[in-house]
């Protein structure tokens, strides 16, 4: 176990996704090989079929570039670091590792609250056949997509038919019947594009105004402090949920809001470190040279602030899931549209005294989450000042 290192995880679990799902990645190449040859007339670019191409894009491209970084890989597994690695695995082949579409709502009769590790036969009525061109697209968007699923599709409620074909439902299912597994998946990337997205709006705002107070002289610097400690002294969930009801909750209100809410923090840490900065010798030589503030900013100042602010930048990202998530469970998240795992805990609690698996899943999914990412800040704190205690 102390011999396997980080790139040992990343092939295996490149390995165990190409002999699981090698059926679906043919299904994927025989596509893009038809769309190539003309015989899939596109008449608009389908996002879904687009979301599943470029993850086999970046599917086969993962070994060369996990090649090419092989040295960096080279190192010994952590917890925090299989978490990251399995993290972004999620995130990047979403739609390869899920069992189902998310959003298909199966035979309710026969899959309703269905309990972790069932399974239901099904008898595709149909012998679906690429030949039409016209009709191809529909054919490979059924094929990959809905996994051959289609309104012609016999839900068989016992499992002991031979000849059926077997879906897999590894968390269970929802009250609609939609795979609980194949949502907390999709959650994952929302959660990550969500964090993200929010992570650099706080960095934008808390770089900009720590500048602004640093090189600004005493009088913007007083300013600047004063109305940082105005937004640290306020009740910001309550700003947040008037902000939305105002406003609306799509994706990227949220976004700004969270990312609004999250930037004071490091906005301190960026000021102290330019006003320490600020009397070193080699600023002191670099204005002496001529060097315009901004320049003196990017060059020589943000390289050694790096390492302080990417640690709060990861334990900010995992403060803006948890932030997200508790907007969805008060219903003032995204809504629907999205993969919310606070959303899907809501929707659970309704079940939760004979469909424990509806809340537990995504609450599973997030407590891990934010345990991941403060590990993760952790270690990027011992590694960037060794002389931590933590």
């Amino acid at each position: 176990m102390k011999k396997l290192k980080l790139i040992h995880i990343v092939i295996l679990f490149w390995l165990l996704i190409l002999i699981a799902k090698w059926e679906l990645l043919y299904n994927i190449m025989n596509f893009v090989l038809y769309v190539f040859r003309g015989n899939v007339k596109i008449q608009k670019i389908d996002i879904a079929l687009l979301d599943y191409v470029v993850a086999t894009l970046l599917f086969f491209i993962l070994p060369f570039v996990a090649w090419k970084f092989r040295k960096k890989l080279n190192v010994r597994i952590s917890g925090a670091s299989f978490s990251v690695t399995m993290f972004f695995f999620f995130v990047l082949f979403a739609p390869l590792i899920a069992t189902s579409n998310p959003a298909m709502h199966h035979d309710i009769k026969k899959c309703k609250l269905l309990p972790p590790f069932s399974s239901v036969a099904i008898e595709e009525r149909t012998n679906i056949k690429i030949s039409n061109a016209s009709s191809g697209l529909h054919e490979f968007y059924n094929k990959i997509i809905n996994r051959g699923i289609d309104k012609n599709t016999l839900y068989l409620k016992a499992n002991n038919q031979n000849n059926s074909k077997k879906l897999f439902f590894l968390f269970g299912t929802d009250e609609y019947g939609r795979d609980v597994f194949s949502r907390i998946l999709y959650g994952t990337r929302f959660a990550f594009f969500l964090g993200i997205s929010s992570v650099i709006i706080s960095f934008s705002l808390a770089f900009l105004l720590g500048a602004a107070a640093g090189f600004g002289g005493k009088f913007w610097d007083n300013l600047l402090n004063r109305f940082t400690e105005i937004f640290l002294s306020f009740p910001f969930l309550f700003l947040i949920i008037v902000f939305l009801a105002f406003f609306g909750n799509s994706f990227w209100v949220v976004v700004f809001v969270l990312g609004f809410s999250g930037w004071m923090g490091l906005f301190k840490i960026i000021r102290a470190e330019i006003l320490r900065l600020k009397s070193k010798d080699f600023i002191i030589s670099a204005k002496m040279l001529g060097m315009p503030e901004y320049k003196i900013l990017l060059k020589e100042i943000f390289p050694v602030i790096l390492a302080p602010v990417t640690v709060n930048l990861v334990l900010q990202f995992g403060n803006v899931i948890m932030a997200e998530s508790a907007l969805s469970f008060l219903g003032f998240g995204v809504g629907d549209e999205y993969f919310s795992w606070g959303a899907m805990i809501n929707s659970g609690q309704y079940y939760l005294a004979n469909a424990w698996w509806l809340s537990f899943f995504p609450s599973l999914f997030l407590a891990l989450t934010l345990i991941t990412m403060n590990k993760t800040g952790n270690e990027l704190e011992k590694i960037y000042n060794p002389g931590s205690t933590k």
